[in-house]
């Protein structure tokens, strides 16, 4: 609380009497009286008592990423999960995947581009940008699920569910092409690391990022090459 000294008069106030219009003053009366004041402690809590009538919440409306297993399945509202690095193991000429989530911060997002770097690996080794394919995952609705017959692996029933999967980077000069990610919805995108077949085993370290105007999040990768190749042929007869 304090007190207002006008013309004249003199009353006390606080923050919910000068809220609600019980006492009648302006914002330049009142900073007025403040300034004049000498004592320091006076304006400090006058200038904190004006900062929280005027400050408003923060909104965060940087996308928020993070990543998943390939085989997890990702609803359009499931909560964020504080998942940001991932580790993945495979052999020479084999394909791996993991999914990349993003998630509409409030307002959403517009004109959003994912992409990945190269993977950098021992000796100065890099599996480059060109064995990482994107895939955005478009949402279909099931109208009618499976049949139930029990078990421990029964239908989820009727809903949206992540299912067609379209690349990203295949537009003109192979340019990643823009999303939208509406407020409060998820978008997972697919994505496959074909391990060149001369790669030296070991740890390949790389990056996933999210950019627009919003800014840009990334999350990170660590993908362990083991030491064998798959054959081109099956060697069965």
């Amino acid at each position: 609380g304090g007190r207002y000294i006008g013309s004249g008069f003199t009353t006390t106030f606080n923050a919910r009497t000068l809220l609600s219009g019980a006492v009648r003053v302006t914002l330049r009366d009142f900073l007025g009286v403040a300034l004049r004041k000498s004592n320091i402690l006076f304006r400090f809590r006058v200038l904190t008592f004006l900062a929280i009538i005027f400050a408003g919440p923060r909104v965060d409306a940087r996308p928020i990423v993070w990543m998943a297993p390939a085989l997890t399945r990702v609803g359009q509202e499931d909560a964020a999960k504080d998942v940001g690095r991932i580790d993945l193991w495979a052999g020479r000429g084999e394909y791996e995947s993991f999914q990349v989530v993003v998630r509409g911060p409030a307002g959403g997002l517009s004109g959003e581009t994912i992409s990945a770097s190269g993977l950098a690996g021992p000796a100065g080794r890099i599996i480059p940008t060109a064995n990482i394919q994107i895939y955005r995952e478009q949402y279909v609705h099931i109208a009618q699920g499976s049949p139930d017959r029990g078990g421990t692996n029964r239908p989820l029933g009727p809903g949206w569910y992540a299912d067609a999967l379209i690349a990203v980077n295949s537009g003109a000069a192979n340019s990643p092409a823009q999303f939208t990610v509406s407020e409060g919805k998820n978008q997972p995108f697919w994505v496959d690391i074909f391990v060149p077949r001369t790669a030296e085993p070991g740890e390949y370290h790389g990056s996933v990022s999210v950019s627009g105007q919003q800014g840009t999040a990334s999350v990170q990768l660590t993908l362990h090459v083991w030491n064998f190749e798959l054959p081109l042929r099956p060697s069965l007869r």
